[in-house]
Formats: C-alpha cells, sequence, structure tokens
C-alpha cells in the first residue's frame, strides 16, 4: 500500500468512504478479493477500483507510510 485517503465532509466527519493506492495491481485485486463484502462493525465492505475523479464536496485526510 502507498497510500490510504479517508474521506470526510465539510466538519471533518468520516464519510465511511476511502482510497487505497497500491504499488501493484496484482496487490489491489487481492485487496478485492479479501475484503469485497466483508463485514466490517456490522456493515458490508464494497470493495472495487475507483475512477479518476474524486468525489464532489468530500475533502480527504491522507496517510502515507513513513518514509514515502
Amino acid at each position: 500500500m502507498i497510500q490510504a485517503r479517508f474521506d470526510t465532509n465539510e466538519h471533518g466527519q468520516y464519510l465511511g468512504t476511502a482510497t487505497i493506492i497500491y504499488a501493484k495491481a496484482s496487490a489491489a485485486l487481492r485487496a478485492i478479493d479479501d475484503f469485497n463484502g466483508a463485514s466490517l462493525d456490522n456493515r458490508l465492505m464494497k470493495v472495487a477500483y475507483a475512477d479518476d475523479h474524486a468525489r464532489p464536496n468530500a475533502q480527504a485526510r491522507s496517510f502515507k507510510k513513513p518514509g514515502q
């Protein structure tokens, strides 16, 4: 994983969505296979490839690995 970005509204509240960037497509495919449909806090996760467009009205908080 290169970067994880968690979407928030204008008040800094999490929207429940995130964008994870992987260095290799194979790692992204594995994450999709492992986590799509899995339960987290009694909710099903939807994990898929994202398009190149940012969600309007959403801000992002980025967390990069140390040294990145």
